[in-house]
């Protein structure tokens, strides 16, 4: 039988022991409460007592329920003591489960006595149903209120942190909240503001301030973000701000506004006086360029930016290597072994992981996750002892040292960096000596490989594994031919490149103006396909495999007729071939990000990668780390998405980014030149 009305007399208070009370059946919240909430109201429950009764039914007879059996250390198994329950909790069961977790913790006993109000069994469901529908939680609003009023009626910050198990931290958050113009206040309290809107108008104390960015803001744009820029001021950049040191900046006399709604430990500080903070910024970089000056650098400039316009004004300065001594000869060979063997185990582990993973459902960044950062820490490691090994045999010739200056400039990091560079003014000048140079060393060009002439190494400056920059640049390849084949003027002028350099520059211009073309008709169609075999189905295998198709069939069948069959062809015809030529011969394959000779050549025809390649799971994604995949996400717009793919096996992070990054058009840097 249920009854619905409340009776006379019932809900009778009652102090019942804590080991007597258990969940009951007929309680109608059937999910659970989160470990987070448990511990949450444990802690309030053990500052403040229990503020609620706990609503009851008796039992009309003793519930007896027994506990596990165990096995003590060296005794015999024997069957441990049940429990006797004598009422059950109809509404407050969150509130049950927090009591038994202080008990867990030694802060009480299960002979703790329990204020309960008792209910009769027929109305156990109806009070349970109207206990928790009836229950409404305190608005965000109400609770800093609460706060800024205890604290207004003598109560201290670290006394409220510790009664409501909170941190100081978090207490002067809210208290900040509640200093917020009374105006604000109000339109968040209905609703008119976030909490994200409000922590950044309490970026300053002045209402005045505050319900000027607000009123000031339009609607569309009122950003957490754009609200703190506004209220901070037009700022200046992270990186000079990291380099300078906001100590120095404040024992300078510099004032600054800080963000307290920031995460602890990343809490920016807002610059109010931009012209102080780069004086001495300046001042730092001088004091560098004063030190670069006196080991006999011939000029030095400094920036705080080194962006596009800057990095016009200068260009590489050529280097040679010397020829190594025996042991460095030896190291060298070391570190490559190495690092072939590091980087054949990393690539066996991205091909392998997100198979294994959907085959046997295991947790892959536990196993196979771990494995491959080790590997890729040691990739990294090595390549930065193969780099350091190189630099050190790399010299600028002593027939141009007199040129080539130092640039320092201030990174994204905030740290000062220092590279040897050569004012384009002085580059023809530099050429001539550079080729003069070259001949007196004998330099081929350094080890006889990319990375080698480079003198940086593979991955250094993309982030990613030799391989897979081989794969990426070897799309970038075929899409850079397909683009050429309706450029016949960029692609003869391309053919005749190396050509005229070689006839009219001499031999050593190879090493000034290198060029992207095969000039011996070699193709790259091998390792092509060795590096990207994803190739297969894309739209530009498609472009070149059908033009080479449309070749063949102007062609003889014996090369031996091939002669007189383009001595018989009109012009158009033949330049039509000669693009072709030039195309097939185009390799623009890469080990590593930094600028590769085919970059002109791509910008003069305009190449845009988002038409010919697109991140997927199996061609991207899957061989890059969990990071690397969340930054692509981050970069393509999705921040939000980002951090939840944090939360992620490898396997679902790679399908689920895949399926984010449709369409978006996001590429990895090294595509992006």
């Amino acid at each position: 039988m249920v009854a619905l009305r409340a009776q006379e007399g019932e809900g009778v208070p009652q102090y019942i022991r804590l080991g007597a009370l258990r969940l009951d059946e007929r309680n109608v919240r059937h999910d659970p409460p989160s470990e987070e909430e448990i511990e949450e109201l444990a802690d309030l429950i053990d500052a403040q007592g229990l503020l609620q009764n706990l609503s009851v039914v008796a039992y009309d007879k003793l519930i007896y329920e027994a506990q596990p059996k165990t096995r003590g250390k060296g005794k015999s198994r024997s069957r441990d003591k049940g429990q006797v329950y004598t009422h059950g909790v109809i509404a407050g069961g969150r509130r049950l489960r927090a009591l038994l977790r202080l008990v867990v913790r030694g802060r009480i006993s299960l002979d703790e006595e329990i204020l309960c109000s008792v209910f009769p069994a027929e109305r156990a469901t109806a009070v349970s149903a109207a206990e928790n529908s009836g229950r409404r939680a305190m608005s965000a609003a109400d609770t800093i209120q609460a706060f800024a009023d205890m604290v207004r009626d003598g109560a201290g910050v670290e006394e409220l942190a510790v009664c409501f198990h909170l941190s100081p931290l978090t207490v002067q958050r809210r208290l900040k909240l509640a200093g917020v113009s009374p105006v604000l206040f109000d339109l968040f309290r209905q609703e008119g503001i976030t909490l994200d809107q409000l922590m950044a108008l309490a970026l300053t104390d002045d209402h005045a301030v505050q319900e000027a960015a607000w009123k000031g803001t339009p609607a569309h744009n009122r950003s957490p973000r754009a609200l703190r820029a506004l209220i901070g001021g037009a700022g200046i950049s992270v990186a000079v701000v990291k380099f300078v040191g906001m100590k120095a900046y404040q024992a300078a006399g510099g004032v600054v506004l800080q963000d307290l709604f920031a995460e602890v430990g990343n809490q920016p500080e807002y610059v109010q006086d931009p012209t102080l903070m780069m004086r001495l910024a300046g001042e730092k970089l001088e004091a560098l360029a004063a030190k670069a000056r006196s080991k006999g650098a011939p000029w030095v400039e400094t920036f705080t930016v080194f962006g596009y316009l800057e990095r016009e004004r200068f260009a590489e300065a050529p280097t040679a290597l010397r020829v190594p001594t025996v042991d460095e000869a030896e190291a060298l060979r070391q570190l490559d072994v190495e690092l072939s063997s590091a980087q054949e185990q990393l690539d066996a582990c991205y091909d392998s992981d997100v198979e294994e993973a959907e085959d046997d459902g295991e947790d892959r960044e536990s196993d196979g996750g771990g494995e491959i950062q080790v590997l890729e820490a040691r990739c990294s490691a090595l390549t930065a002892q193969r780099n350091e090994l190189l630099d050190s045999r790399r010299e600028v010739p002593a027939e141009i040292r007199s040129l080539v200056g130092v640039v320092i400039y201030v990174d994204e990091r905030g740290k000062p960096v220092q590279v040897r560079k050569l004012r384009k003014d002085d580059l023809a000048a530099a050429r001539r000596a550079a080729s003069k140079a070259q001949a007196a060393h004998g330099d081929d060009g350094g080890e006889g490989g990319e990375a080698a002439q480079d003198g940086t190494g593979e991955s250094k400056a993309s982030g990613l594994s030799e391989r897979l920059c081989r794969q990426l640049t070897s799309h970038r390849t075929r899409a850079l031919q397909a683009v050429l084949l309706g450029r016949p003027h960029e692609a003869t002028a391309a053919l005749l490149h190396p050509l005229l350099a070689a006839l009219v520059y001499g031999h050593g211009s190879y090493y000034e103006s290198r060029s992207p073309l095969h000039l011996r008709a070699d193709d790259c169609e091998g390792p092509l396909h060795t590096w990207a075999p994803d190739l297969e189905g894309s739209r530009a295998e498609g472009v070149v495999t059908q033009a080479l198709e449309q070749a063949r069939k102007l062609l003889p069948a014996e090369a031996a007729d091939l002669l007189p069959c383009l001595l018989a062809m009109d012009g158009d015809t033949l330049q039509g071939l000669l693009t072709l030529c030039a195309v097939l011969s185009l390799d623009a394959i890469s080990s590593n990000g930094k600028p590769h000779c085919s970059d002109v050549l791509a910008q003069a025809v305009e190449l845009d990668m988002r038409q010919w390649w697109t991140p997927t799971g199996a061609g991207f994604l899957s061989k890059v780390s969990k990071q690397q995949i969340a930054d692509a996400v981050a970069q393509a717009g999705m921040a939000g998405e980002a951090q939840a793919l944090a939360k992620l096996k490898k396997v679902e992070a790679v399908g689920k980014a895949e399926s984010l990054l449709q369409d978006k058009g996001w590429l990895p840097a090294i595509l992006q030149r």
